[in-house]
């Protein structure tokens, strides 16, 4: 193997590891989502992913699967980058505000207003194009769980059949309530190391393996540990 064909190799295996560990991508959900946009930056329409640069940067929106993500080129990157450390902009004409979805400074008019008197983070015209206006309570709780389960790649209708293929419970107890006040949903139980998703378990089973590290000699460890104790109060 000559040098050349190594390096390239070894940049292969960097580049598929950086987007599977950080993204739960591979190199096709990033060739899809790019082909989804015409082959150019969501934002600004570029084609050029950036000087230097042979990938464009991944817009992360939370740990979004490959059907959500955006791709953007450095520029645009550069400017939500600047937006997110400080937003506001002192101009000729005033106070302007740079806005986290479309990256335009606009006046403050143009954006709508918090409760507490702060402007909202996009502007008005991004958040009627988004059909954002307006939500209550429950629609973002809903929204929140969306985003939550697109961390491990699954939908809502993905879930169900998961919890329906384990009779409806715990994956490990078998308990049919989650078993943590205010949440009518199973955890979704992951490797750490890699992030594949396993089982649905509730609450206590959750926090259980997590206590044990994830490790299977310490629970069978716990379940000796627990048996013994159980024979030695049997004995008169």
């Amino acid at each position: 193997m000559t040098l050349e064909r190594g390096l390239a190799l070894a940049a292969a295996t960097q580049r598929r590891n950086h987007l599977r560990r950080r993204y739960g991508l591979t190199e096709e959900d990033y060739e899809d989502a790019l082909r989804k946009q015409g082959g150019c930056c969501a934002r600004c329409g570029s084609d050029n992913p950036g000087l230097g640069k042979r990938h464009f940067t991944i817009l992360r929106r939370g740990h979004h699967r490959s059907g959500n993500i955006q791709l953007v080129c450095s520029q645009c990157s550069a400017s939500l980058r600047q937006a997110q450390r400080s937003p506001y902009v002192r101009t000729e004409d005033g106070v302007r505000k740079m806005c986290s979805q479309c990256g335009r400074l606009l006046p403050l008019e143009d954006f709508y207003r918090h409760i507490n008197n702060k402007p909202t983070g996009a502007c008005k015209q991004c958040i009627a194009a988004s059909g954002r206006e307006a939500s209550s309570w429950q629609d973002r709780r809903k929204r929140g769980r969306r985003r939550n389960l697109r961390r491990y790649g699954l939908t809502e209708d993905q879930y169900r059949a998961l919890l329906d293929k384990q009779g409806g419970g715990c994956a490990i107890c078998g308990a049919t309530e989650p078993g943590r006040k205010g949440d009518c949903n199973f955890c979704v139980d992951h490797d750490h190391r890699t992030g594949a998703m396993r089982s649905l378990l509730c609450h206590c089973c959750n926090q259980a393996i997590g206590h044990l590290k994830d490790s299977p000699d310490f629970c069978r460890k716990a379940a000796y540990y627990l048996e013994t104790s159980l024979q030695q109060e049997r004995k008169p």
